[in-house]
């Protein structure tokens, strides 16, 4: 009897193990799921041709890194930061668009004037002559928050094989600031092949930035049967409004809205969210409750709720 009771107690022990083996890799995978970035950079980077190329006007005007709206044939687009927030190099991945002609030089996204130069593939690899970092762009981390700098290569599609765009040289790059802007003097450079040398020369970066919208900690306690604040920040203050879309695991204990606007030309916001009492009268805490925060072009994050009651 003892001996089958022994065996009894072991393989409750072993299932319970499984059990919590299983519940901390669920919840590895959502934490590491929800620390997906997809942050966009934003604004404009700016080439004036500097070869001489007569096929292209003097200025050729606007670079384009993601835009608000379904266009460019119907394509939406954008520079993206990939992988995850935490990893010290992380791919740049998307599309820009160069505009060329008048109607490019005010800022205009997409304009099709010819002869037109089109997308610029950040994720296209490395041309065959590359003489060093070959590999697609990328960012990589050397400070706080977004400081660092990009290195690689991305390919304007139109130029095939003269089209390639160095984003690191040895007097030269793009160089970003801990808020996300690109820092001032950015440049890569395209000088199509290095034996025919046909390209458009320097390409300015410093005018684009990385928009980046989170909860400032991951963890916050708060009280039943309440109406709370919660906070959300932006790492630099940009120039439009943008929608972030709420959800809740559990909207039986918090409920959220199920979207909010953060406004323009601010680096923080703020709103209320309802708590429910906690049900079982026994419990002084209960939870967590999470909720994320998803955005099309600054990125997705969450908050770990954890329902308190004031107990004696």
């Amino acid at each position: 009897m003892k001996t089958k009771a022994v065996k009894s107690k072991g393989r409750k022990l072993l299932r319970l193990s499984v059990l919590i083996i299983a519940v901390a890799l669920v919840s590895l995978w959502v934490s590491v799921s929800y620390s997906q970035a997809l942050e966009y950079f934003e604004d404009w980077g700016w080439v004036g041709n500097n070869t001489g190329d007569t096929s292209y006007p003097s200025t050729i005007g606007w670079l384009s890194s993601a835009t608000r709206q379904t266009s460019c044939g119907g394509v939406a687009y954008g520079m993206t930061l990939g992988g995850n927030s935490g990893d010290s190099t992380r791919p740049v991945k998307g599309y820009a668009w160069f505009g060329v002609g008048s109607s490019a030089d005010s800022g205009g996204a997409c304009q099709n004037d010819n002869p037109s130069i089109g997308w610029v593939n950040f994720q296209a690899g490395s041309p065959s002559f590359c003489p060093g970092d070959c590999h697609s762009a990328q960012w990589h981390k050397t400070g706080d928050k977004f400081q660092g700098y990009l290195d690689g290569w991305a390919k304007i599609v139109s130029m095939g094989n003269d089209g390639w765009v160095r984003l690191k040289g040895s007097n030269y790059g793009v160089k970003m600031k801990a808020d996300g802007a690109v820092d001032v003097n950015s440049y890569g450079w395209n000088s199509g092949h290095p034996v025919r040398a046909a390209g458009l020369g320097w390409i300015n970066f410093d005018k684009m930035a990385i928009c980046s919208i989170y909860f400032p900690s991951n963890t916050k306690t708060v009280y039943e049967d309440s109406t709370a604040t919660l906070v959300l920040e932006r790492n630099r203050a940009g120039s439009s409004s943008v929608t972030v879309n709420l959800v809740s695991s559990d909207p039986s204990k918090v409920s959220v809205p199920a979207s909010v606007t953060f406004p323009a030309n601010q680096t923080s916001f703020s709103f209320n969210i309802n708590v429910a009492p906690i049900s079982d009268p026994a419990r002084c805490t209960d939870g967590p409750v999470r909720i994320t925060s998803t955005t099309a072009h600054c990125g997705n994050d969450y908050i770990d709720l954890i329902i308190q009651r004031r107990c004696s």
